[in-house]
């Protein structure tokens, strides 16, 4: 419970941090993440890995956040140059509150 707790204190100051120097933010859900890589939202953690690889061209296996972590760039990239693999509703973007705490 402890890390959970440290774990939203650390993500609130990232978002006030962001919001306090105007930069929007983009949320993305697991499942949309999945799909967009893997044309499946419930991709399990091998097949988003494999996938990961296939689509950026490694030749290794990439540790599991990192590949978490490419996997969401990857599905927000394909997501601006326009690919319709995420329907708008599973993006959010949006200004945060600049209101100070």
């Amino acid at each position: 419970a402890r890390s959970v707790i440290l774990s939203a204190q650390c993500r609130g100051v990232i978002l006030y941090t962001l919001a306090r120097r105007g930069v929007a933010v983009t949320e993305v859900t697991p499942a949309t993440i999945k799909l967009s890589v893997t044309g499946s939202g419930r991709a399990s953690k091998t097949q988003m890995n494999y996938m990961v690889r296939q689509v950026l061209g490694l030749d290794e296996r990439v540790p599991e956040h990192a590949a978490d972590a490419l996997a969401a760039a990857y599905c927000l990239r394909k997501r601006r140059r326009g690919f319709p693999a995420v329907s708008p509703g599973h993006l959010t973007t949006r200004p945060l509150d600049r209101s100070p705490l």
